[in-house]
């Protein structure tokens, strides 16, 4: 029998799943398999208050997705946010869902007057989650624990970092997404292994970056055919609403 691997959206209660393919974040060679293991970093200077070298960065970092965590609420992350970035007890958590190192970018806090400039982040690697001591950073002094974090390149950023946060930044269809353990009545289904963690989770990113695309809106609107629904009693759906139904948020 056929086995399929579970990978859970909360889109009004349904699950879907989700196969790897080919798209604008996937490039050859650079989908290489989660972190193995952390740099030593003991040796390394640090950079100074509010740049987040690897002695900061590493020091606290994890593989995002490991056999034991891979369905755990920590793996929960936003299509529009996948570079997940948050306040917590133990300092800023940084969780980078990504299939892609980012070099030299800067993390942003939202505030009333406009973003504020929070940290320099020399390198922060894929798939990897961590947390950084706040009194390394300035300007989250009485920061809200509910503060919303963006990250951004720079003029040092290279080209793969500085093509994949604009991509980013045109995503606008927003699952919530995370994975579920399958159950062990059930043959068909199996739980991810962490490759398959990363691989699914860089397929919607993929599949988001699609729907969210003109080219995707000007298809649908100009199908040069009808939609239908034979599950309810108008059949044929008018071009806005399909789009308007796969573009719309899912929790």
């Amino acid at each position: 029998m056929r086995k399929w691997i579970i990978f859970s959206m909360i889109m009004g209660g349904h699950e879907c799943v989700a196969h790897p393919k080919d798209g604008v974040f996937v490039e050859g060679g650079l989908m290489t398999g989660m972190l193995k293991s952390i740099e030593d970093i003991s040796q390394k200077p640090s950079c100074g208050l509010s740049i987040l070298c690897p002695q900061e960065l590493m020091q606290n970092a994890q593989p995002l997705f490991t056999t034991a965590d891979v369905t755990s609420s920590i793996t929960r992350f936003s299509t529009t946010a996948p570079v997940k970035i948050t306040l917590g007890s133990k300092g800023l958590q940084i969780e980078n869902f990504l299939p892609y190192t980012l070099s030299n970018v800067d993390i942003y806090m939202n505030t009333p007057q406009g973003p504020l400039k929070v940290a320099s982040v020399p390198s922060l690697p894929k798939f990897t989650q961590t947390y950084v001591n706040p009194n390394l950073l300035p300007a989250l002094a009485n920061a809200p624990a509910d503060s919303s974090f963006v990250i951004k390149p720079t003029d040092t950023s290279d080209p793969t970092t500085t093509r994949v946060l604009d991509a980013l930044s045109q995503i606008t269809v927003d699952l919530n997404l995370h994975f579920v353990k399958a159950s062990a009545s059930d043959p068909k289904w199996l739980t991810p292994t962490p490759q398959q963690a990363e691989e699914l989770t860089d397929a919607m990113l993929n599949l988001t970056a699609l729907l969210s695309s003109k080219a995707f809106g000007d298809a649908v609107l100009n199908a040069p055919f009808p939609f239908y629904n034979t599950s309810s009693g108008q059949p044929v759906i008018p071009p806005q609403k399909v789009l308007e139904t796969y573009r719309a948020p899912q929790i």
